[in-house]
């Protein structure tokens, strides 16, 4: 399960990562993410037990709106290892 918050409103939000059920890496194949309110949005993926999963928050299904730091500066990837009941809270503070 993912939860992401944001800093500001908007409208879209995805996840791509490096599994085909996080798109492989390919924006067009982006997830989008359930909208709760302006600022949370959520998604349920299942993985296999023990994959390595890494992965990048984007709004609007593109790269060019990549999460960002608090200063606008590069996020690293995020990543973890698939076991039952994983759960992931993601808070982004910057889309550009």
């Amino acid at each position: 399960n993912f939860t992401v918050n944001t800093k500001n409103p908007i409208e879209e939000v995805y996840l791509i990562g490096n599994t085909k059920n996080l798109g492989a890496w390919e924006t067009k194949k982006a997830v989008k993410m359930t909208k709760i309110d302006d600022n949370t949005f959520t998604l349920r993926k299942r993985f296999y037990l023990n994959t390595e999963v890494e992965y990048k928050v984007v709004a609007n299904k593109n790269w060019e709106n990549v999460e960002k730091g608090i200063f606008a500066e590069e996020v690293e990837n995020h990543h973890f290892n698939a076991e039952k009941g994983h759960f992931e809270d993601i808070f982004v503070h910057n889309f550009n």
